[in-house]
């Protein structure tokens, strides 16, 4: 019963969520921005990037496309394509060039590492809203054909299909939400609605987990292979720690067994002590303020001087390097740390 209602709420919010859509990347949409990528590949992609967080689609769009004429068998650049197609995207023949996009770059990537490592997942999720429609249901099965022949990892192909739906959905509306939150405001209604479409997906992500964990127990690398992770990201972003606590000891389980990923395992284990006592264990959780130009700091951390040990012993990266993904300064944040724990005495 509870999953009826979420679905029917998803359903009537269908078209509000696509005029919402449409309406913020309007809104948003700056100057474009024509010049093609130069230098070599990593500082090309990079350009590219900056301008799609910025907002700026179509520039982003031209310089991916600059890119994929030179790498054209690149499979990141091919998913970077299909998903700034499909934010961009107004009409059935928009969704299908997207969707034919999607289709190639799956095509290209057999073992899903592409897309886990090289794609904005998130931003595929009015793809996945196209495929509901009837005029595309011969591309739909097109793109599931391809996704079950080039994904030989998986011995559970219709359930890896599932999850690698449910990985975008996890990771859907992100964008916009910290576009809008740039340009226009964290707390304009446009921004605050789409945060309201995102919890509301994140609690059907939730059922349909619950549901997947109950009939085939927690998703195993050699079952479904990397989109596996999917399960960690909802449970991630759900709504209580209780859930969190009750799938931990799971995760953990399949950790042991090489079947997911200790990162996994302490992003969650953090979350959960993050929301009981305001610190973390393994350096995993940051957020960031309005207040402070949106950069990022680390939540508290416990025991900071064992911290790259308590990683080493799970497989994690150093701290350092950790950080470094941020623009943060590990060295620089254990002295304004220190500072400020010798100020507090």
């Amino acid at each position: 019963m509870q999953r009826q209602r979420l679905k029917s709420s998803w359903a009537c919010l269908g078209m509000c969520n696509v005029l919402l859509l449409v309406a913020f990347i309007l809104l948003i949409t700056g100057t474009k921005i024509c010049a093609q990528a130069k230098g070599d590949y990593a500082e090309a992609l990079q350009k590219a990037d900056v301008l799609r967080e910025k907002g700026d689609l179509d520039g982003a769009f031209l310089q991916y496309q600059a890119l994929g004429r030179t790498h054209p068998k690149n499979v990141a650049i091919m998913y970077r394509l299909s998903g700034t197609k499909a934010l961009l995207a107004v009409g059935l023949e928009a969704y299908k060039d997207a969707l034919e996009m999607l289709k190639k770059a799956l095509s290209h990537d057999h073992y899903l590492e592409g897309f886990i490592h090289g794609a904005h997942s998130g931003d595929f999720m009015n793809l996945l809203l196209a495929l509901e429609r009837q005029e595309l249901q011969e591309l739909s099965h097109e793109i599931e054909t391809v996704f079950n022949q080039n994904f030989p990892l998986a011995t559970n192909t219709t359930l890896a299909y599932q999850l690698w739906k449910i990985y975008i959905r996890d990771q859907a509306y992100y964008w916009h939400i910290a576009v809008g939150g740039k340009k226009i405001s964290v707390d304009s209604p446009i921004v605050m609605a789409i945060w309201d479409l995102k919890h509301l997906l994140n609690r059907e992500d939730q059922i349909q987990l619950d549901e997947i964990i109950a009939q085939h127990g927690w998703p195993k690398f050699s079952e479904v292979g990397k989109v596996a992770k999917a399960a960690c990201l909802v449970i991630q972003h759900a709504s209580t720690n209780e859930i969190r606590k009750k799938y931990l000891p799971l995760l953990e389980a399949a950790c042991k067994e090489g079947e997911a990923d200790w990162r996994g395992y302490a992003l969650m284990y953090d979350r959960i002590m993050m929301n009981e006592t305001g610190n973390q264990f393994y350096g995993s959780q940051l957020r960031t303020s309005p207040d402070k130009n949106w950069v990022y700091e680390f939540v508290p951390i416990e025991d900071i001087e064992h911290l790259n040990e308590r990683r080493r012993d799970k497989g994690l990266e150093p701290i350092e390097d950790y950080a470094a993904r941020f623009n943060i300064d590990w060295k620089a944040y254990l002295l304004r740390v220190n500072h400020g724990e010798k100020s507090n005495k």
